[in-house]
């Protein structure tokens, strides 16, 4: 009884021969292949690798700069801030004792005043002519 493999029967030798002259030489690209392959990988990892050991301290040295400025921006906006309320005080104060003014006297003492210094104006001009 003959059992069937799936496999086709070899001819000769020469054809053995000839197919596994066949196949080392696909065996022989698909190792240069592959070579070439891993030296590419490996060249892009060293890549990676540089690329990495230079940009990590620039980017910390930066984001440490980065923190102290804005250190500096939260101070200065604290200083403000109190400076704004320290004078937010100050100015209640000034529009308190504007309110104070009386406006209608302020006015009568001012018109009072150029009455006073009119005649003083009028002898002052004598001497200026002149």
């Amino acid at each position: 009884m003959e059992q069937e493999t799936g496999l086709m029967p070899l001819e000769s030798g020469a054809e053995s021969a000839a197919l596994l002259r066949e196949l080392l030489e696909t065996q022989k690209k698909s190792l240069r292949s592959t070579r070439f392959l891993a030296a590419v990988a490996l060249i892009l990892a060293l890549i990676a690798l540089a690329a990495t050991w230079v940009l990590i301290p620039r980017t910390l040295g930066t984001m440490e700069q980065v923190n102290a400025s804005l250190t500096e921006v939260q101070t200065f906006m604290h200083d403000a801030d109190e400076f704004l309320q320290d004078n937010t005080e100050a100015i209640g104060e000034v529009v308190r004792q504007v309110e104070k003014i009386d406006v209608d006297a302020l006015n009568e003492a001012i018109t009072n005043l150029a009455k006073a210094v009119e005649p003083l104006a009028r002898f002052n001009s004598l001497f200026s002519r002149g």
